[in-house]
């Protein structure tokens, strides 16, 4: 007995089994799984305690699981442990170090990888953002210009097409707003809602409010000073006879806020280091005896050329497939960066391709993440296939399109209240309609689509409006609304809710 009691003590104890649970980390994916990146193991190791055997996961804990201290700081680089100049690979090896040292604690495994991806995506951010494209010949011109004229265009960037072309369509429907409700005293409601939207959005990339402030209001007095001054300048057989003074001035303060709610948040500061990237060099060859300083005759002659640097599709340029890991991608950057090295349209090309894609893969887990309890993720999990479809159809899109939207709204709908009608807000109707259909056709890339689901969102929301609206006690209404107006707003909350959370 005691023998055979000695056996069993000295039996090495049975080994952890390891469960990877796919689908608990970082929200639940609603559409059809795609193939991510390569990233660090997922891993939740159940722990057979008490004789559960391989299906006691009901008496999971995470026990004799390591935990990372730093796993509830919200700074992503005190977090990993890394400074705010360490390059790419750097905190690509921290990330790595910490998910195999902590592996199996899974809020120490989302921190971690929420931490690298949101530096990553800033870093990748930053870069995008403030990049100009112009042609090369420009770009030595700009270079080569005097230290004065650098300093004043260092004050000024080219946002990404969609920032313009939005800013563009909301400072233009404000002029459009202000001529057709043109008063003897100019548009001064539409004047302040457009020096608050250019302070908005200043703030939103300068994040200082009172500096935007400051800016935003002395724009508003230099546009109008200079409206003032040039305004009577004009001929008077140009300017329809309904026109104000105010009015014309108003429309040239328009154009000075968004041209500087366009301006680019300059950091004043000195440049931080970037996370590091393929060589950037340019190549200046002696020929006829040019010397040292004959970059006035350079030329791309003897430097080998990129053949695929001009196809548009990313993949094909780096000769990657589609679902290759993130480690495939960046040797296949290297390697070219490496061989086509000082040919400066090739790097860009090579270079421009390889942001792509990663952006598009962080951008995607990052839009496609909800976050939710595990114990909703699992009950979300559990529900029958018909739910699973129906929830296909919607995804969360990050907070400040959420915030956006909702403004955007939410002041048509202060519009409506503000000039009710007695035949209902029919001009601010169509504008939040043709507002939905072009959020929607940003996302699907099909107008069709776009206008057909825009216009069933608002026949939709009409309907339940028109249902909803007579149950309503009538001492909560005010009299001036009528009911027009009310079925109006409960418009406004589906449209508002189809734009945003549609796919």
């Amino acid at each position: 007995m005691q023998a055979t009691a000695a056996l069993f003590l000295v039996r090495p104890l049975p080994r952890p089994h390891y469960r990877c649970l796919h689908g608990l980390r970082g929200g639940v994916s609603l559409a059809p799984p795609r193939r991510r990146l390569a990233r660090g193991p997922r891993c939740s190791m159940s722990l057979s305690i008490g004789g559960a055997g391989a299906g006691g996961d009901r008496g999971f804990s995470y026990e004799h699981v390591p935990v990372f201290p730093r796993y509830r700081i919200r700074d992503p680089y005190k977090l990993l442990g890394v400074d705010r100049d360490a390059s790419e690979e750097e905190i690509r090896s921290a990330r790595n170090f910490l998910i195999q040292q902590y592996a199996g604690h899974e809020p120490s495994e989302e921190a971690i990888e929420g931490a690298y991806e949101k530096i990553i995506m800033k870093s990748y951010q930053q870069r995008k953002k403030t990049k100009i494209n112009l042609k090369t010949k420009l770009k030595k011109r700009v270079e080569e210009s005097p230290s004065w004229v650098k300093a004043l265009l260092g004050y000024f960037e080219v946002p990404p097409m969609d920032i313009i072309s939005r800013r563009l369509f909301f400072f233009a429907f404000i002029a459009g707003w202000s001529i057709a409700t043109s008063a003897e005293n100019g548009p001064a409601f539409q004047l302040a809602i457009s020096l608050f939207s250019c302070i908005y959005f200043l703030n939103d990339k300068m994040k200082n409010l009172m500096r935007a402030s400051t800016t935003g209001f002395g724009v508003l007095v230099g546009g109008w000073i200079i409206g003032s001054l040039l305004v009577p300048l004009i001929p008077t057989f140009i300017i329809p006879p309904s026109w104000s003074l105010e009015l014309l001035t108003s429309l040239v303060a328009y154009v000075f806020l968004c041209l500087h709610g366009l301006r680019g948040g300059v950091s004043l500061a000195p440049p931080r280091r970037r996370l590091a990237r393929g060589p950037r060099c340019s190549m200046s060859l002696s020929i006829g005896g040019a010397g040292a300083g004959g970059d006035r005759g350079f030329s791309y002659e003897h430097v080998p050329v990129f053949p695929r640097y001009r196809i548009r599709d990313p993949y094909k340029l780096l000769g990657v497939d589609r679902d290759a890991s993130e480690e495939e991608i960046r040797s296949a950057r290297n390697f070219l960066i490496q061989q086509y090295a000082g040919h400066e349209p090739s790097e860009e090309a090579i270079e421009g391709a390889y942001e792509k894609i990663i952006m598009k893969s962080y951008q995607q887990r990052k839009k496609t993440k909800i976050n939710l309890k595990t114990k909703l993720k699992k009950r979300v999990e559990e529900s029958p296939s018909w739910v699973k479809a129906l929830l296909g159809y919607f995804e969360v899109p990050p907070m400040d399109i959420i915030s956006r939207r909702l403004f955007f709204f939410a002041f048509i709908a202060g519009w409506s209240i503000a000039t009710s009608a007695e035949n209902g807000p029919a001009f601010q109707l169509a504008i939040s309609l043709f507002s939905c259909i072009y959020f929607l056709n940003d996302k699907m890339k099909n107008l069709m689509r776009a206008s057909t689901t825009g216009f069933g969102v608002l026949v939709g929301g009409w309907i339940i409006g028109s249902l909803l609206v007579p149950l309503i006690p009538t001492f909560i209404i005010p009299p001036s609304w009528s009911l027009e107006l009310l079925t109006s707003l409960v418009a406004y909350v589906f449209l508002f809710l189809g734009c945003t959370f549609l796919k």
